[in-house]
């Protein structure tokens, strides 16, 4: 099930938004090259080798290979399902980030006072107190707003915040 985003997890995203998506595409990058090389290593086990030599392998030697032959495909099996799981979960964090932003984005639309303050609030990490004395509203009122809440439905949905994570 969805976990709806925190308010820390807004401010941390949007503040980071450009280096978390840099990270993620290059650890991306990273496992659709070690799933490569895996695939390669598989295959390369799995190619028969022939002994010129005259001497006679015993059938202990070739079931030992045949043994240790299995154990590294099973390693392998299951480092690729791990990678697996890595890159699904990298790509739910990118679109989780994706979505975040374009309410972000609409909001600019919307209601450009309460824009203005999650940017300098979320994005430009200022104060409190500095940017409620910007916004020129009264302290109640500027409590009052709940600015995640306001962001999670300026696309017009609450569903569309709500992330597997």
């Amino acid at each position: 099930m969805g976990q709806k985003i925190t308010e820390d997890d807004i401010k941390y995203l949007l503040k980071n938004r450009k280096e978390i998506l840099v990270h993620d595409r290059i650890r991306i990058k990273e496992i659709y090259t070690e799933l490569s090389e895996e695939d390669s290593i598989e295959q390369m086990l799995s190619i028969p080798s022939y002994d010129f030599c005259t001497k006679v392998q015993s059938e202990r030697t070739k079931q030992d290979l045949g043994n240790v032959l299995e154990h590294i495909q099973h390693m392998q099996r299951s480092k690729s399902l791990e990678l697996r799981v890595e890159l699904w979960g990298l790509s739910n964090e990118i679109e989780k980030i994706n979505r975040l932003y374009i309410c972000y984005q609409a909001l600019s639309r919307i209601n450009i006072q309460e824009f203005m303050i999650i940017k300098k609030m979320y994005v430009q990490n200022m104060g409190y107190y500095p940017v409620e004395t910007e916004s020129g509203l009264s302290h109640k009122t500027f409590e009052k707003n709940d600015r995640a809440e306001l962001l999670r439905s300026s696309c017009g949905m609450k569903v569309i915040m709500t992330m597997h994570l």
